[in-house]
Protein backbone atom coordinates (compact mmCIF):
# COMPACT_ATOMS: atom_id res chain seq x y z
CA UNK A 1 0.00 0.00 0.00
CA UNK A 2 1.45 3.10 -1.06
CA UNK A 3 2.38 5.52 2.09
CA UNK A 4 0.57 8.74 2.35
CA UNK A 5 2.05 12.09 3.56
CA UNK A 6 1.04 15.25 4.66
CA UNK A 7 -0.98 17.33 2.88
CA UNK A 8 -0.09 21.00 2.22
CA UNK A 9 -3.69 22.03 4.03
CA UNK A 10 -2.25 19.74 6.84
CA UNK A 11 1.19 20.99 7.03
CA UNK A 12 0.32 24.77 7.08
CA UNK A 13 -2.37 23.86 10.11
CA UNK A 14 0.56 22.23 11.81
CA UNK A 15 2.78 25.75 11.49
CA UNK A 16 0.03 27.28 12.21
CA UNK A 17 -0.03 25.62 15.74
CA UNK A 18 3.20 25.30 16.34
CA UNK A 19 3.41 29.26 15.47
CA UNK A 20 0.41 30.00 18.07
CA UNK A 21 2.00 27.51 20.44
CA UNK A 22 5.14 29.66 20.46
CA UNK A 23 3.43 32.64 20.68
CA UNK A 24 1.90 31.46 23.62
CA UNK A 25 4.83 29.55 25.67
CA UNK A 26 7.68 32.74 24.59
CA UNK A 27 6.51 35.70 26.68
CA UNK A 28 5.87 33.33 29.74
CA UNK A 29 9.59 31.84 29.27
CA UNK A 30 10.90 35.45 29.16
CA UNK A 31 8.95 36.04 32.56
CA UNK A 32 10.57 32.72 33.93
CA UNK A 33 14.14 33.82 32.83
CA UNK A 34 13.65 37.76 34.13
CA UNK A 35 12.17 36.14 37.37
CA UNK A 36 15.17 34.41 37.88
CA UNK A 37 17.78 37.51 37.26
CA UNK A 38 15.47 39.54 39.61
CA UNK A 39 15.88 36.77 42.44
CA UNK A 40 19.75 36.64 41.48
CA UNK A 41 19.84 40.66 41.77
CA UNK A 42 18.18 40.52 44.88
CA UNK A 43 20.64 38.09 46.13
CA UNK A 44 23.66 40.61 45.40
CA UNK A 45 21.53 43.14 47.06
CA UNK A 46 21.42 40.84 50.40
CA UNK A 47 24.98 40.06 49.97
CA UNK A 48 26.13 43.95 50.11
CA UNK A 49 24.24 44.29 53.05
CA UNK A 50 26.24 41.38 54.92
CA UNK A 51 28.96 43.72 53.59
CA UNK A 52 27.46 46.95 55.01
CA UNK A 53 26.44 45.02 58.48
CA UNK A 54 29.97 43.66 58.55
CA UNK A 55 31.42 47.33 58.22
CA UNK A 56 29.64 48.76 60.20
CA UNK A 57 30.47 46.40 63.39
CA UNK A 58 33.61 47.32 62.87
CA UNK A 59 33.53 50.60 62.44
CA UNK A 60 33.39 53.92 64.69
CA UNK A 61 30.42 54.40 65.50
CA UNK A 62 29.31 51.61 63.74
CA UNK A 63 29.06 53.74 60.19
CA UNK A 64 28.84 52.37 56.86
CA UNK A 65 30.86 52.25 54.26
CA UNK A 66 32.19 56.05 52.51
CA UNK A 67 31.27 56.37 48.84
CA UNK A 68 34.10 55.39 46.24
CA UNK A 69 35.96 58.04 44.63
CA UNK A 70 34.53 59.45 41.56
CA UNK A 71 35.92 60.57 38.16
CA UNK A 72 34.26 63.85 38.18
CA UNK A 73 30.62 62.79 38.53
CA UNK A 74 29.81 61.31 35.21
CA UNK A 75 26.19 61.41 35.33
CA UNK A 76 25.51 63.75 38.10
CA UNK A 77 25.02 65.98 38.82
CA UNK A 78 23.81 66.74 34.94
CA UNK A 79 21.19 63.87 35.19
CA UNK A 80 17.69 64.16 35.67
CA UNK A 81 17.47 61.44 38.04
CA UNK A 82 19.43 60.42 41.60
CA UNK A 83 23.37 60.35 41.95
CA UNK A 84 24.65 57.39 40.59
CA UNK A 85 28.05 58.32 41.17
CA UNK A 86 29.55 55.82 43.37
CA UNK A 87 29.27 52.55 44.99
CA UNK A 88 30.60 52.15 48.43
CA UNK A 89 34.63 52.71 48.50
CA UNK A 90 36.33 49.56 47.40
CA UNK A 91 39.44 50.04 49.13
CA UNK A 92 37.04 50.28 52.27
CA UNK A 93 35.16 46.54 51.45
CA UNK A 94 37.02 44.65 49.10
CA UNK A 95 38.51 42.15 49.70
CA UNK A 96 38.29 42.14 53.38
CA UNK A 97 34.49 41.89 53.65
CA UNK A 98 33.56 40.41 50.37
CA UNK A 99 35.77 38.72 47.72
CA UNK A 100 33.43 39.13 44.75
CA UNK A 101 33.39 42.16 42.71
CA UNK A 102 31.13 40.92 40.41
CA UNK A 103 27.83 41.42 43.06
CA UNK A 104 27.89 45.08 41.59
CA UNK A 105 26.54 43.53 38.73
CA UNK A 106 22.94 43.38 38.30
CA UNK A 107 22.17 40.60 35.97
CA UNK A 108 19.23 42.38 34.27
CA UNK A 109 21.41 45.78 33.29
CA UNK A 110 22.06 46.69 29.63
CA UNK A 111 25.34 48.85 30.77
CA UNK A 112 29.19 48.20 29.94
CA UNK A 113 30.90 46.39 31.96
CA UNK A 114 34.35 45.63 33.27
CA UNK A 115 36.53 43.15 31.08
CA UNK A 116 38.91 42.97 33.04
CA UNK A 117 38.87 42.47 37.13
CA UNK A 118 42.09 41.52 38.27
CA UNK A 119 45.02 44.00 38.94
CA UNK A 120 48.01 44.82 36.07
CA UNK A 121 45.10 45.37 33.30
CA UNK A 122 46.10 47.01 30.50
CA UNK A 123 45.94 50.82 29.82
CA UNK A 124 43.16 50.34 27.49
CA UNK A 125 40.56 47.96 28.85
CA UNK A 126 37.56 48.62 31.11
CA UNK A 127 39.15 47.60 34.17
CA UNK A 128 37.70 47.37 37.80
CA UNK A 129 41.01 48.72 39.20
CA UNK A 130 40.92 52.99 39.06
CA UNK A 131 44.29 54.16 38.90
CA UNK A 132 44.49 57.07 41.56
CA UNK A 133 44.32 60.35 39.98
CA UNK A 134 42.24 62.70 38.36
CA UNK A 135 41.43 64.37 34.60
CA UNK A 136 42.55 67.72 33.90
CA UNK A 137 40.63 70.13 32.05
CA UNK A 138 41.94 68.58 28.57
CA UNK A 139 40.62 65.59 29.89
CA UNK A 140 44.21 63.95 30.18
CA UNK A 141 44.18 61.38 33.39
CA UNK A 142 46.66 63.03 35.63
CA UNK A 143 48.17 60.30 38.10
CA UNK A 144 48.50 61.28 42.00
CA UNK A 145 51.66 62.15 42.96
CA UNK A 146 53.85 59.58 45.13
CA UNK A 147 53.36 61.74 47.84
CA UNK A 148 49.54 62.29 47.01
CA UNK A 149 49.63 57.58 46.73
CA UNK A 150 51.03 57.70 50.48
CA UNK A 151 47.76 58.30 51.87
CA UNK A 152 46.37 55.30 49.67
CA UNK A 153 49.02 53.42 51.98
CA UNK A 154 51.08 53.59 48.52
CA UNK A 155 48.88 51.79 46.26
CA UNK A 156 48.83 53.44 42.46
CA UNK A 157 45.13 51.55 42.11
CA UNK A 158 42.39 51.13 43.91
CA UNK A 159 39.04 48.40 43.42
CA UNK A 160 36.58 50.64 42.14
CA UNK A 161 32.60 49.75 42.51
CA UNK A 162 30.92 53.15 40.05
CA UNK A 163 30.87 54.43 36.85
CA UNK A 164 34.46 54.62 35.04
CA UNK A 165 35.78 56.02 31.85
CA UNK A 166 38.21 54.20 29.70
CA UNK A 167 39.52 54.61 25.97
CA UNK A 168 39.57 52.17 23.54
CA UNK A 169 43.28 52.92 22.21
CA UNK A 170 45.75 55.32 21.75
CA UNK A 171 43.92 55.69 17.93
CA UNK A 172 40.43 55.99 19.36
CA UNK A 173 40.79 58.96 22.54
CA UNK A 174 36.98 58.82 23.27
CA UNK A 175 36.11 57.85 26.69
CA UNK A 176 33.31 55.60 26.91
CA UNK A 177 31.61 55.20 30.50
CA UNK A 178 31.32 51.62 32.25
CA UNK A 179 29.50 50.31 35.39
CA UNK A 180 31.09 47.98 38.09
CA UNK A 181 28.39 49.02 40.14
CA UNK A 182 25.02 48.91 38.83
CA UNK A 183 23.24 50.23 41.86
CA UNK A 184 22.48 53.67 43.98
CA UNK A 185 24.56 53.54 47.19
CA UNK A 186 23.01 56.58 49.31
CA UNK A 187 25.08 56.42 52.76
CA UNK A 188 22.88 59.35 53.92
CA UNK A 189 19.65 59.04 56.06
CA UNK A 190 17.07 60.71 53.37
CA UNK A 191 12.66 60.99 55.14
CA UNK A 192 10.57 61.12 52.38
CA UNK A 193 8.74 64.44 53.17
CA UNK A 194 11.97 65.81 52.27
CA UNK A 195 11.56 64.91 48.39
CA UNK A 196 7.98 64.95 47.96
CA UNK A 197 8.31 68.19 46.15
CA UNK A 198 10.10 68.18 42.91
CA UNK A 199 12.50 71.40 43.47
CA UNK A 200 13.37 70.09 46.81
CA UNK A 201 13.59 66.52 45.57
CA UNK A 202 16.75 67.88 42.61
CA UNK A 203 18.21 70.56 44.99
CA UNK A 204 19.10 67.85 47.54
CA UNK A 205 20.25 65.51 45.08
CA UNK A 206 22.42 68.04 43.88
CA UNK A 207 23.77 68.99 47.26
CA UNK A 208 24.46 65.16 48.32
CA UNK A 209 26.72 65.17 44.99
CA UNK A 210 28.05 68.47 44.66
CA UNK A 211 29.18 69.56 48.22
CA UNK A 212 32.77 69.66 47.52
CA UNK A 213 33.40 70.46 51.40
CA UNK A 214 32.40 67.54 53.42
CA UNK A 215 32.91 64.82 50.26
CA UNK A 216 28.92 63.36 50.88
CA UNK A 217 28.97 61.60 47.62
CA UNK A 218 32.13 62.75 45.77
CA UNK A 219 34.15 60.23 47.57
CA UNK A 220 36.82 59.66 50.13
CA UNK A 221 40.00 61.53 49.23
CA UNK A 222 42.69 59.53 50.83
CA UNK A 223 42.74 56.35 52.87
CA UNK A 224 41.23 56.76 56.32
CA UNK A 225 39.02 59.40 55.14
CA UNK A 226 35.56 60.14 56.45
CA UNK A 227 33.14 62.07 55.31
CA UNK A 228 31.26 64.22 57.07
CA UNK A 229 28.59 62.90 59.65
CA UNK A 230 26.19 65.99 59.12
CA UNK A 231 25.00 67.61 55.69
CA UNK A 232 23.23 70.46 56.02
CA UNK A 233 20.95 71.41 53.02
CA UNK A 234 18.55 74.39 52.24
CA UNK A 235 15.07 73.36 51.16
CA UNK A 236 12.02 75.48 50.29
CA UNK A 237 10.63 74.52 53.78
CA UNK A 238 14.12 75.57 55.41
CA UNK A 239 17.18 73.67 56.33
CA UNK A 240 17.74 69.62 57.01
CA UNK A 241 20.43 68.11 58.26
CA UNK A 242 21.49 64.67 56.11
CA UNK A 243 23.32 62.17 58.63
CA UNK A 244 25.28 59.91 57.81
CA UNK A 245 23.80 56.20 57.86
CA UNK A 246 25.20 54.28 60.85
CA UNK A 247 23.84 52.05 63.79
CA UNK A 248 21.38 53.73 65.30
CA UNK A 249 20.60 56.50 62.69
CA UNK A 250 16.98 55.55 62.40
CA UNK A 251 16.01 57.08 66.06
CA UNK A 252 16.83 60.38 63.60
CA UNK A 253 13.13 59.53 61.98
CA UNK A 254 11.33 60.11 65.23
CA UNK A 255 8.96 63.43 64.75
CA UNK A 256 7.25 63.42 67.55
CA UNK A 257 9.44 63.45 70.89
CA UNK A 258 6.99 63.08 73.22
CA UNK A 259 6.01 60.19 71.83
CA UNK A 260 9.12 58.24 70.22
CA UNK A 261 7.71 54.86 70.20
CA UNK A 262 4.83 55.48 67.96
CA UNK A 263 6.65 57.85 65.76
CA UNK A 264 9.60 55.97 65.36
CA UNK A 265 11.30 53.95 62.12
CA UNK A 266 13.38 50.74 62.34
CA UNK A 267 16.32 50.53 59.72
CA UNK A 268 13.53 47.84 57.65
CA UNK A 269 12.27 51.43 55.96
CA UNK A 270 15.81 53.04 55.35
CA UNK A 271 16.73 52.82 51.88
CA UNK A 272 20.48 52.32 51.47
CA UNK A 273 20.88 50.62 47.14
CA UNK A 274 18.58 50.15 45.01
CA UNK A 275 18.65 49.04 41.49
CA UNK A 276 20.10 51.95 39.08
CA UNK A 277 17.75 53.37 35.98
CA UNK A 278 18.31 51.18 32.86
CA UNK A 279 21.39 51.89 31.13
CA UNK A 280 22.24 50.87 27.00
CA UNK A 281 24.94 51.70 24.86
CA UNK A 282 27.22 54.48 25.08
CA UNK A 283 27.23 57.83 27.65
CA UNK A 284 25.90 60.08 24.59
CA UNK A 285 23.30 57.95 23.59
CA UNK A 286 21.59 56.73 26.83
CA UNK A 287 18.89 59.55 26.38
CA UNK A 288 15.80 58.46 27.04
CA UNK A 289 16.75 55.58 29.62
CA UNK A 290 13.81 53.29 30.80
CA UNK A 291 13.13 53.96 34.54
CA UNK A 292 13.50 50.22 35.62
CA UNK A 293 15.73 47.08 35.46
CA UNK A 294 12.74 44.61 36.16
CA UNK A 295 9.80 43.10 34.61
CA UNK A 296 7.27 44.27 35.83
CA UNK A 297 8.24 47.70 36.07
CA UNK A 298 10.08 48.16 39.30
CA UNK A 299 13.21 48.02 41.66
CA UNK A 300 14.76 45.40 44.50
CA UNK A 301 15.89 48.21 47.06
CA UNK A 302 17.88 46.70 49.91
CA UNK A 303 16.91 48.33 53.39
CA UNK A 304 19.40 49.05 56.18
CA UNK A 305 18.80 46.12 58.26
CA UNK A 306 19.62 43.74 55.35
CA UNK A 307 16.14 42.76 53.66
CA UNK A 308 15.82 43.17 50.18
CA UNK A 309 12.21 44.03 48.58
CA UNK A 310 10.79 44.44 45.29
CA UNK A 311 9.08 47.37 44.49
CA UNK A 312 6.60 48.38 41.60
CA UNK A 313 7.21 51.81 39.76
CA UNK A 314 5.75 54.32 40.21
CA UNK A 315 6.06 53.58 43.85
CA UNK A 316 4.39 56.14 46.65
CA UNK A 317 6.05 58.84 47.99
CA UNK A 318 6.80 56.85 51.20
CA UNK A 319 9.98 56.48 53.56
CA UNK A 320 10.32 53.35 52.35
CA UNK A 321 9.63 53.90 48.67
CA UNK A 322 10.88 57.08 48.00
CA UNK A 323 14.00 55.94 45.18
CA UNK A 324 10.74 54.66 42.97
CA UNK A 325 8.88 57.74 42.95
CA UNK A 326 8.29 59.68 40.24
CA UNK A 327 9.45 62.68 41.06
CA UNK A 328 12.99 61.02 42.74
CA UNK A 329 13.23 58.67 39.41
CA UNK A 330 12.99 60.82 36.61
CA UNK A 331 11.77 64.26 36.72
CA UNK A 332 11.51 64.68 32.69
CA UNK A 333 7.81 62.99 32.66
CA UNK A 334 6.92 66.17 35.48
CA UNK A 335 8.80 69.02 33.77
CA UNK A 336 12.55 70.76 34.79
CA UNK A 337 12.53 72.21 38.21
CA UNK A 338 14.89 75.06 39.13
CA UNK A 339 18.70 74.78 40.29
CA UNK A 340 18.37 71.07 38.25
CA UNK A 341 19.87 71.44 34.68
CA UNK A 342 20.19 68.39 31.84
Amino acid sequence: MKARGFSLVELLITIAIMGILAAILLPTLARIRESARRANCANNLKQWGMVFKMFASESKQGRFPNHQPDEGAPIAPNSPTWPKVSGPAGIEVFAEYTSDPEIGICPTSLADHPTCWMPGCGPYEASFYAPLGNYDASGQFVPLSVEECATWGGVTVTPFFGTRRYMKGPQDLTRRVFCSFDYEYLNRLVRAEWVSNISDNALLARALVSDTTSKPMGGILSLGDDQADTVKVNLSFGQVECHFIREGVERMLVTDINNPGASAKAQSVIPVVWDTTKQDGEWSSQNPISMYNHVPSGANILYMDGHVKFVKYPAPMAQETWPLATISLDRRSIGKSPGWAW
